[in-house]
């Protein structure tokens, strides 16, 4: 490429003779005069020929920023092409989330959702908290008015762990729920028992259809109010281990019968409940997990 140079200087010309000046010092100036033509001409030719170069130089330096503005222009259209790209999706998160970017942004602490809003959308890989003092979500773990939960949720796409802990001040404080999600589909809510929050979930049944059913994994802790003579059926043992404590409320005068894989103690019966009193019983499996033994604690 031309270099840009400094245009050189023109000599000045000599002082022109005039009309007023004597004979000699006119002729001295003339003829200096007349020799300074050559030098200011080579000078001023000097000074066009670096203008000359100049120009060159300023139009080859157009030229590649010409060129040079095409490859930027390029290469901004080619990165705007790519963010693009990334935006449109699908690019997979480090917990293995695919979607677009805006859609893979976790939701930290600070930011709270309310109660319209799902734990069941809650970012995976990252913690977030859901509060409100007029009402429960639809799917959190209670129905309390009141409520702060820290939620944080682990897996992939289609298999995960959620954990929601109560944070407000109050008789539920530092309770800890947790539940799955298979394939869509969440599992219930099953709360994490600590020292400070053994509490049995409870299940309340009045049937009067004369048969109901008492599950334990719905609650170890099953109430039956009769309304009718009742059949209560027991499913299958989970695991040896599994156990349940029932409490039965006489509303008259109800017989009170159980399902063939409940077996009382050798030599007792179940007693008859007088109205308005309670009987309670408690199960456990057999060694094998089939059968429930039953044992009655009593009428209050």
């Amino acid at each position: 490429m031309t270099d840009i140079v400094v245009p050189r200087v023109v000599p000045s010309m000599p002082a022109p003779p005039l009309t007023t000046d004597p004979p000699q010092i006119f002729d001295d100036k003339a003829i200096a005069m007349a020799a300074g033509y050559a030098p200011t001409i080579g000078g001023m030719n000097n000074t066009a020929a670096d203008t000359y170069q100049n120009a060159v130089a300023v139009s080859e330096f157009a030229a590649a920023m010409q060129i040079l503005w095409g490859q930027v222009r390029d290469g901004v259209i080619t990165i705007q092409d790519a963010l693009a790209a990334i935006q449109a999706g699908p690019v997979v998160s480090v917990m293995g989330r695919s979607g677009v970017v805006t859609g893979l942004v976790e939701t930290s602490i600070g930011a709270v959702r309310d109660k319209t809003q799902l734990m069941a959308n809650a970012p995976l890989g990252q913690p977030c908290a859901y509060s409100s003092t007029t009402g429960a979500g639809s799917d959190w773990p209670t129905t309390h008015t009141s409520s702060w939960w820290n939620v944080l949720t682990i897996g992939a796409s289609t298999r995960i762990t959620q954990r929601a802990s109560q944070v407000f001040a109050g008789a539920h404080q530092g309770w800890v729920f947790e539940r799955v999600c298979q394939d869509g589909t969440w599992s219930a809510w099953r709360r994490v028992f600590t020292d400070g929050s053994l509490l049995e979930a409870w299940v309340v049944q009045q049937p009067s259809g004369g048969t109901c059913t008492c599950d334990p994994s719905l609650g170890t802790m099953q109430i039956v109010g009769l309304l009718a003579n009742t059949t209560v059926t027991l499913p299958t043992p989970r695991s040896i281990g599994d156990q349940m404590t029932m409490r039965v409320f006489q509303y008259s005068s109800y017989s009170l019968a159980f399902s063939s894989n409940v077996k009382m103690a050798l030599g007792a019966a179940l007693p008859s409940i007088p109205s308005n009193r309670w009987l309670t019983l408690t199960f456990c499996t057999d060694n094998n997990a089939v059968d429930w033994h039953a044992f009655v604690a009593g009428i209050h």
